[in-house]
């Protein structure tokens, strides 16, 4: 019996194997790193306040799975979380809609109870069987994965169909609002860098108007990776890694890097202004190092609009659906 291969896993190869030209010919190890800050960064000096209409829904999508067997509520701190955000917003920018998505309301009876009651803005529940599929045989391998306990799959799968569907931004259940982001919803569609690897978009947060390209064809890709996985490249079939566990692995793999993908090869088109951050703008990251020009632009532009931007939100990972309380260390 053949042994599988093994593909290590290299955040800018990845994006050769996606036919993305970044890749000098001669070199599959050379890449050209400026073309990508180039798209990465297209926008980042178009001044928000230069634009005049809003674009992305003033909705917030959170997402919050649990065991049918073992269910587990949204934690009091998490909770907590949630109702400050809505004060915020209610605050500094009214008429936000703020819904959370489950498995089963029936499993969180008690969260249920607190979101429609104890806070200023009533959180609208709702199951995922209230999503409207393109591709059932999309939903049905959601309905699997949450089964199995595949939490992080999951929520990466119904985010994007979420934002496909409805637009608005989704943000991690413990990810904290501390400055205003509704002048952001300018943009067509906006995100930040994984500060470890400055070639990745973050998963979260993640905005977008409805039917956005980037999203759609992320949506794609994930259809691609779950459903006809040997259609996929190898990195996707046989991935590897000596410090990732194989769950956290095919999260990534499978499901966290189609965004980043979807991006390089679809953003700015049609006339849509998209925008990555630099890591420390939509979380209180440091900023990147310095070895492209763009780069260096994007430090300069965290240091002018520090004050403003900088931090808008930060993530709080004590405790998120995937922690080893919640079934699954993702």
């Amino acid at each position: 019996m053949s042994k599988k291969p093994c593909i290590p896993l290299h955040n800018i190869k990845l994006l050769c194997e996606e036919e993305i030209d970044v890749c000098d010919e001669s070199n599959q190890y050379r890449f050209n790193l400026s073309k990508l800050s180039a798209i990465k960064y297209k926008n980042l000096q178009l001044n928000y306040i230069e634009l005049n209409e809003i674009k992305i829904p003033k909705i917030l999508h959170l997402i919050w799975f649990t065991n049918a067997y073992n269910p587990k509520e949204i934690s009091e701190d998490n909770l907590k979380i949630i109702r400050e955000n809505i004060e915020f917003l209610n605050e500094t920018e009214p008429s936000w809609q703020i819904i959370i998505w489950t498995n089963n309301k029936l499993l969180i009876p008690d969260t249920v109870k607190y979101l429609s009651k104890e806070v200023s803005i009533p959180v609208v529940t709702k199951t995922i069987q209230e999503i409207d599929f393109i591709n059932y045989d999309l939903q049905k391998k959601l309905y699997e994965l949450i089964d199995n306990n595949f939490f992080g799959i999951a929520s990466d799968t119904t985010r994007f169909v979420l934002l496909q569907n409805y637009g608005g931004i989704y943000c991690d259940i413990n990810y904290k609002i501390q400055k205003p982001i509704t002048p952001l919803l300018k943009y067509d569609f906006f995100a930040s860098i994984v500060p470890a690897f400055e070639y990745v978009i973050e998963v979260t947060p993640v905005a977008c108007k409805p039917g956005h390209i980037i999203v759609n064809k992320t949506v794609e890709l994930l259809e691609r990776n779950l459903l006809n996985i040997d259609t996929a490249p190898l990195y996707v079939q046989y991935p590897c890694s000596e410090t990732l566990s194989k769950e956290k692995l095919e999260t990534y793999t499978w499901t966290g890097t189609p965004l980043s993908i979807a991006f390089y090869k679809y953003a700015h088109q049609k006339e849509n202004i998209d925008i990555v951050f630099p890591g420390g703008v939509l979380e209180t990251y440091a900023p990147p190092s310095h070895n492209t020009t763009e780069e260096l632009k994007a430090a300069n532009y965290i240091q002018t609009h520090k004050q403003e931007l900088l931090g808008i939100g930060f993530d709080l990972k004590e405790e998120s659906w995937a922690s080893p309380n919640n079934q699954e260390d993702l």
